[in-house]
């Protein structure tokens, strides 16, 4: 029995990661030479970030590619595009949000520093991303402890306040911004 995973056509996993950036060969010249570029949610995948501690608990559970920024203290999972996505202390980064993301060779912190960007499991050029509904699992049994509240805006851990954004076709959800970033917010929005 064939599974989807072994059905799909396996890629270069340096031009599939570039695929997710609107000039694709821009994109995979900035990986190849500084070894990470920003590139696109919601293009080919969305991303899912969660705490240092929960992302490494679950990289034995969850499949798929995930990337470690030990400077954020956070690690990144490519989820799929619709992915339903609640959990509190985490975020879902979708529709036009840029993160800086690794090239797929980069698999090690920089030896002159435990610091850095780098994947715990590469894309493999299939296609396949993180199994979102295993992540969210282990995300809902974190201590509270472990949740981190991760600002909207800017990405980065810290006291953050609950902010309202309407839907366009429906009553909207509300977002967990910094206190600093919320006018920030608001008036991208025009409130």
């Amino acid at each position: 029995m064939t599974t989807t995973a072994s059905r799909r056509r396996r890629k270069d996993p340096l031009a599939w990661l570039a695929g997710a950036h609107f000039d694709s060969d821009r994109a995979e010249a900035m990986l190849r030479r500084y070894g990470r570029a920003a590139l696109f949610t919601g293009i080919a995948w969305n991303v899912i970030q969660v705490p240092e501690e929960i992302g490494l608990a679950a990289r034995e559970t969850v499949s798929g590619p995930a990337w470690r920024d030990s400077y954020r203290r956070a690690v990144f999972f490519l989820a799929p595009l619709a992915a339903d996505w609640r959990s509190p202390g985490t975020a879902y980064l979708s529709s036009g949000t840029m993160v800086c993301v690794p090239a797929p060779d980069v698999c090690a912190p920089p030896s002159t520093a435990r610091a850095g960007l780098y994947w715990l499991t590469p894309p493999d050029g299939t296609g396949q991303l993180a199994g979102h509904e295993a992540l969210l699992a282990v995300a809902r049994t974190a201590r509270p402890k472990d949740l981190v509240l991760w600002c909207e805006i800017c990405g980065w851990p810290g006291p953050s306040v609950v902010v309202h954004e309407q839907g366009l076709d429906g009553p909207g959800y509300d977002a967990l911004v910094h206190r600093a970033c919320a006018p920030t917010w608001r008036a991208a929005r025009g409130e």
